[in-house]
């Protein structure tokens, strides 16, 4: 709550950056899924064709609602952290090589986002299929540690935010500040 009194240059900043890291990370999970084939002229034209669209249709989602702050900060920059918390194990499902330094840049987006209940689900759904998909489809045993390290991490950060007995208050107490929103 203590970023909701913040200076409006703090989420000038936080919007910038997490735009910012959010195009970085989409391109690179793009660039993972290009053919290793194609020359890197080709590459860099589909990655661009590729942010070319996303800009579009993120733009008028973009202004109006993420850069306010509650959008922003429920959506916006879990979204990135989980794009980014995401990236090591989308290299690693696509048997390219997991570099040390991303899961160490994982970790700490991977903290924040798993305070946000679906991007925690969706980032424990995710990679819990990949490690499966990998172990008895593909029958591929290779283990990161570090990996594992993030996915513990997380995996037990998000279901401690998701078990939380205040998050069945928090929808109880909504009821009341939102009467239409009962069904």
């Amino acid at each position: 709550m203590a970023l909701l009194n913040s200076n409006v240059w703090m989420w000038r900043i936080l919007v910038s950056l997490s735009s910012t890291f959010l195009i970085v990370y989409v391109l690179r999970i793009a660039a993972l899924f290009v053919d290793d084939t194609y020359t890197a002229t080709v590459r860099w034209k589909v990655l661009t064709v590729l942010s070319f669209i996303a800009s579009l249709h993120l733009w008028t989602l973009f202004w109006g609602t993420l850069t306010w702050c509650t959008g922003s900060i429920n959506y916006l920059v879990p979204g990135c952290c989980l794009i980014m918390a995401l990236f090591p194990f989308v290299s690693f499902f696509m048997d390219k090589p997991v570099n040390k330094t991303d899961v160490i840049l994982a970790i700490l987006p991977g903290i924040y986002m798993s305070s946000m209940e679906q991007a925690g689900a969706v980032f424990v759904v995710f990679t819990s299929l990949i490690y499966l998909y990998r172990r008895f489809v593909l029958k591929k045993y290779s283990r990161l540690n570090s990996l594992f390290v993030l996915w513990f991490i997380v995996t037990i950060l998000s279901v401690i935010s998701i078990a939380a007995p205040g998050n069945r208050n928090r929808a109880v107490q909504e009821l009341f500040w939102f009467n239409a929103y009962r069904m």
